[in-house]
């Protein structure tokens, strides 16, 4: 199982990839060719940020389908592998939003501090980078209440905060697919509808698996007091 596990790891990585080449088209153009000052790190952030959607959406399955993949794969190699994508998610993250800021420095000639703050009332453009920017903070909130589970002040909220990747995989996908011309082209509306399909099939499989759950235990409850009143 664990094999079949990382084979479909595997291959769904290639899915990103594939997308970023359907979108982009030959990456040899803007080595070969006079580009837009910037152009190449705008680029290679899109490719990051496809990965970092990726992930997101593994993340949310692995944790939806936890008691399954728990009994396929056994407790402790699910935590660890959960823990090294979401690591890596927050590098692939983080190393997005520095290619963009980049890119605008490269391009305009200033550091884009304003961008760094979400802001929701300025122009259309604004509004879509300050739906990555909060999906970003969110993500890192997500992330260090994870790292900081075991403190005493974090056990009864961290699983609540960590709960919030559903919000950035949202605020992502709408971001990525509303923030440029060639992000509306298929295959990525594609990709972002099948992500989504699936994390709301698998959390509505949790919802009905734990209400049967609970209702198994109501009724082991039950047998067990009767019969401690028969006696």
């Amino acid at each position: 199982m664990k094999t079949l596990v990382r084979a479909l790891l595997i291959a769904t990585l290639l899915l990103p990839g594939l997308v970023f080449l359907g979108n982009t088209g030959d990456l040899t153009y803007y080595v070969r060719h006079p580009v837009p000052p910037g152009q190449i790190p705008y680029v290679l952030a899109r490719l990051l940020a496809l990965y970092a959607l990726t992930l997101i959406w593994i993340q949310i399955l692995l944790g939806a389908l936890r008691p399954e993949l728990e009994r396929a794969l056994g407790a402790r190699h699910l935590v660890h592998l959960h823990t090294a994508l979401g690591a890596t998610t927050l590098v692939l993250l983080l190393g997005h939003a520095s290619l963009f800021i980049a890119g605008v420095t490269i391009r305009s000639g200033a550091f884009p501090v304003a961008y760094l703050v979400p802001d929701f009332s300025q122009n259309y453009y604004a509004r879509r980078l300050a739906l990555g920017a909060t999906a970003l903070y969110l993500a890192l909130l997500a992330g260090l209440s994870a790292a900081l589970r075991r403190r005493t002040w974090m056990r009864g909220i961290w699983r609540r905060l960590h709960a919030l990747n559903y919000l950035v995989f949202a605020l992502g996908a709408w971001h990525g697919l509303a923030i440029g011309s060639e992000t509306r082209l298929q295959p990525l509306p594609i990709l972002c509808g099948f992500f989504a399909g699936t994390i709301a099939v698998a959390a509505l499989w949790r919802v009905i698996a734990a209400r049967r759950l609970r209702g198994w235990e109501a009724d082991r409850d039950g047998v067990i007091h009767s019969g401690r009143r028969s006696r």
